[in-house]
């Protein structure tokens, strides 16, 4: 049952999974910041697992700096990126740097059956927390380790951004105009590739467990994960010796392919041509069947040779029609055409809608806002967003004291002397 149906459920703290599901009784602890280690730990969330995240007051997840924010002060509660990338998982803080703070935490690590983390190459390890130490008291545990670039090699101790990756990985050198500058796409990609990895590798690994009783250290490379899809331009220059170059919009094997502007303010339209079939139907669809006939776009060869007044000429079409109805004509004749979507599309997306895909939640310092399911659906056990992102140090007290049975006045020192900041 989500909270639209139910509001109550977004702040109501349990020991049970948020709503069941395939993961129901997988217990998670997450040392997750920014970006690779919640999402990890937000599939498994979503799906039924028991996910505890680990956070400090000294040194706050960065995405609870991030906005959007749900009212006008910007609090560590009020980000909105955190609020959805967390959602279902219950929140603690804890100082690994108090003198009780390790020990706690191995604690909370040993109960679990998966630890995330994305600390750093060595943090753990500096804690006496790391994947040997926990595993020589349980061979079962698994963690899952997000790096920049691996454990081993020259490069393994650098960090890595998101900013950084999309440089390493190439991906801005083929971003932008041929004549202009590399460019840095909007959106945290290097961030949010390795954790689908991840996940994956999570499934395996209990997966083994289950036939072997044994965990194992897993670690993701966020550089490799990028580089993962630029496998094309890579074995292009490994057999053909063909360095890519950036194109913009162009396409070498369709047009017309791009962008065109639409009536009314900043609105586009993409068309990718591929076929001459695609062709045909793109010229009856336009009324402008005499381009059939015209020498300058018979065949893609030509096309291509002429793609500058062919893009001027398709602009001249969709710059008469709202973006809408210059897709839906496009559409129905046949050729691949969509709207280039903002925030605003994207939420009174009819197909988004019927599928599901964001679900509203309740939280006591955004308000009231949707929180995106994932891409997947599991057809006996479907994800279930029961509640928001936890708020700084929410859970700390029912998970220590009620799932890990910490005596009251224990807790009550604890807390005075600073463990829990």
């Amino acid at each position: 049952m989500s909270s639209e149906s139910n509001p109550s459920k977004a702040s109501t703290a349990s020991s049970e999974p948020a709503g069941g599901g395939a993961l129901e009784g997988l217990k998670v602890v997450e040392f997750g910041r920014s970006l690779v280690g919640p999402v990890m730990g937000r599939f498994l969330a979503l799906h039924g697992a028991t996910v505890v995240k680990v956070e400090s007051r000294r040194s706050l997840d960065v995405s609870r700096l991030m906005g959007p924010y749900g009212k006008e002060e910007r609090t560590p509660d009020t980000g909105g990126t955190f609020a959805n990338l967390n959602a279902n998982k219950f929140g603690i803080t804890l100082d690994l740097k108090h003198e009780r703070g390790p020990e706690l935490a191995r604690r909370l690590m040993l109960w679990s059956d998966v630890v995330i983390e994305n600390m750093g190459l060595t943090t753990l390890d500096d804690f006496g927390l790391g994947y040997a130490s926990l595993a020589a008291e349980n061979p079962g545990i698994i963690m899952a380790s997000g790096t920049a670039q691996g454990h081993t090699g020259p490069h393994a101790h650098h960090p890595g951004w998101a900013v950084f990756m999309f440089a390493l990985c190439g991906i801005s050198e083929l971003t932008g105009d041929p004549a202009g500058t590399p460019q840095y796409p909007t959106g945290l990609y290097p961030d949010l590739l390795p954790p689908r990895f991840g996940a994956i590798a999570i499934l395996a690994a209990l997966d083994y467990r289950r036939r072997t009783g044994r965990g194992q250290h897993l670690r993701v490379s966020q550089f490799e994960s990028c580089a993962y899809v630029m496998a094309p331009q890579t074995l292009d220059y490994q057999v053909n010796g063909v360095v890519a170059q950036r194109t913009g919009n162009r396409s070498s094997w369709a047009a017309p392919h791009g962008v065109y502007r639409c009536r009314g303010e900043d609105r586009w339209l993409a068309i990718n041509v591929t076929s001459e079939e695609q062709w045909r139907c793109l010229c009856q669809g336009i009324d402008r069947t005499d381009w059939l006939g015209d020498a300058r776009f018979e065949t893609l060869h030509v096309r291509k040779q002429n793609e500058d007044e062919l893009d001027r000429l398709i602009e001249d079409w969709t710059s008469q029609h709202a973006c809408e109805d210059a897709m839906r004509i496009l559409q129905a004749a046949g050729v691949p055409a969509g709207r280039l979507s903002d925030g605003r599309d994207l939420s009174e997306d009819p197909q988004l809608a019927a599928r599901g895909h964001s679900r509203v939640v309740d939280h006591s310092a955004v308000g009231r806002f949707s929180v995106e399911s994932p891409a997947f659906r599991l057809s006996r056990t479907p994800a279930s967003v029961d509640r928001p992102g936890p708020r700084l140090g929410e859970h700390t007290e029912h998970v220590f004291r009620d799932i890990l049975g910490l005596p009251e006045s224990e807790f009550a020192d604890l807390e005075s002397k600073g463990a829990f900041e």
